[in-house]
């Protein structure tokens, strides 16, 4: 399970596969908001100056949206949008670390060969990419198959919405530190990164749309995916993908608070959940966090 809230919750910018970057979709508005449709959506207030975070899910599909009016007020009220990374720019070129056959051991490999063919995905596309892209891969395979797509994400709808109304999009992180972020992980974690890809992709599918939901629902306490993030199998993975992102996004949280700019912060519901996501060190800061109701 540990595995499908880390592809759920992060859409993984490290690899650069196509479906990470922005494309306007101009059909997000259609339709009519759904009042069930909760989200996680929290204000977040120190010294008499607040800001908005929220926890969004990289994949979703057309029938989100329009969101409901409390959280797209919320958005409109904003001094400027702050996503992991500017979707609107592209990512270098020279992205990549290299294959992850130069770093995982053997029994990994043919793990991942084995999985291939579960998957139906051919090893010959895998070959060349790092381990961050590998998990992509299944990653999308897994989504798809839960009839979720990378262009109806949040992260995608809140970028659309901001050049829409012509807001500034500022970054919590930046490419800069996700390359030093990747190029550690796969030189220290190569095989817990592989192995966090699911053995059973229906299930996996499954287990991706429960998460969605809970997420969807705006179920802040949700057992499993509390469990999931606070108990990871992946001590190495944890510690540089959750942890320190989590405490980088902290810091600039802080100073856009004591600066007193009302951004609306929109990251992976991973980065918000759990004993070290945001949240919680936001309230070990002194910070107040009240979810919107």
């Amino acid at each position: 399970m540990a595995g499908v809230v880390v592809i759920l919750a992060v859409l993984l910018v490290f690899n650069g596969v196509a479906y990470s970057i922005y494309r306007p979709v101009r059909t997000f508005n259609a339709g009519k908001p759904s009042a069930t449709d909760k989200q996680l959506l929290f204000v977040v207030e120190k010294s008499g100056n607040n800001l908005y975070l929220m926890g969004i899910t990289h994949q979703g599909y057309l029938g989100l949206y329009p969101l409901r009016s409390e959280i797209e007020s919320a958005f409109s009220s904003s001094d400027f949008l702050a996503t992991e990374r500017d979707l609107t720019q592209p990512l270098p070129a020279t992205f990549s670390q290299g294959s992850f056959l130069d770093r995982a051991t053997p029994d990994t490999i043919d793990k991942i060969r084995q999985l291939a063919a579960t998957y139906q995905i051919d090893w010959e596309n895998l070959e060349p990419l790092d381990e961050l892209a590998v998990l992509a891969v299944f990653e999308n395979q897994i989504a798809e198959r839960a009839g979720l797509k990378a262009q109806f994400g949040l992260d995608q709808y809140w970028t659309y919405r901001a050049r829409q109304l012509g807001k500034p999009i500022r970054e919590v992180e930046g490419i800069e530190f996700e390359q030093q972020i990747a190029a550690e992980l796969v030189a220290t974690a190569s095989d817990e990164i592989l192995n966090l890809i699911p053995q059973d992709p229906d299930q996996a599918s499954q287990e991706m749309l429960e998460h969605f939901d809970a997420i969807l629902a705006g179920d802040f306490r949700a057992e499993s995916l509390q469990a999931d993030l606070d108990q990871s199998q992946a001590p190495s993975f944890q510690a540089l993908y959750w942890t320190r992102r989590n405490e980088k996004m902290l810091s600039v949280v802080l100073l856009w608070l004591d600066q007193g700019n009302c951004a609306f912060v929109a990251v992976g519901a991973g980065h918000v959940l759990g004993s070290k996501g945001l949240v919680s060190l936001l309230r070990e800061n002194g910070c107040t966090v009240t979810q919107v109701e």
